[in-house]
């Protein structure tokens, strides 16, 4: 059974498609957020920083440009602060590791 000219533009319709986005656009964060847990977390209270500035500071030192989203002040000047320190070749190895587990 294949679609008919009808079917198939109301299927891809923009409506369709940002709904599936906004559904599963997430997805693939929580997973890597919950993989990289432990190891972030162990990274984040050795540096004395958020889970996410570790995030932020690897794919910094990637090369990786990271545009973080925020709407609270203090989430927005967490996300700017991580040009104060530095990830070690321990972590940044360690952060490699996960993802290609």
């Amino acid at each position: 059974m294949g679609f008919s000219g009808k079917v198939l533009p109301d299927l891809l319709s923009d409506e369709v498609v940002n709904r599936i986005a906004k559904k599963h656009s997430k997805a693939p964060a929580q997973i890597l957020l919950r993989f990289l847990d432990e190891v972030v977390n162990r990274i984040a209270k050795k540096h004395s920083k958020a889970p996410a500035q570790i995030l932020l500071r690897f794919l910094l030192q990637l090369g990786v440009a990271a545009i973080p989203k925020s709407v609270t002040p203090s989430r927005i000047k967490e996300n700017f602060n991580i040009f104060n320190f530095e990830l070690d070749g321990q972590d940044m190895s360690d952060l490699r590791a996960c993802h290609s587990e």
